[in-house]
């Protein structure tokens, strides 16, 4: 997994996720596919938790494993920001 270490590497089209629910919980597999489809659009770097998500009602290992779901869906191809 890179790191963003400079501003330069978080410049371009921002991409935020949604968090998708399966009953109960959190739809892991449809958000890393969500991922999958914004980075495939162009997007350059993905938001994890951010304004449009519900991460306030998540427990933190629910927000945790959001963001290494993203993280493992990007496969280096993008920054990623997580709100935890």
């Amino acid at each position: 997994m890179r790191s963003a270490t400079t501003i330069d590497d978080l410049r371009g089209i921002w991409g935020f996720t949604l968090t998708p629910f399966d009953g109960p919980g959190v739809d892991f597999d449809a958000l890393a596919a969500g991922a999958e489809y914004q980075l495939d659009g162009g997007v350059d770097v993905l938001c994890v938790g951010g304004a449009i998500a519900q991460m306030e009602q998540l427990r933190r290992d629910e927000r945790l494993a959001s963001a290494r779901a993203v993280l493992a869906a990007t496969r280096d191809r993008a920054p990623v920001i997580a709100a935890i």
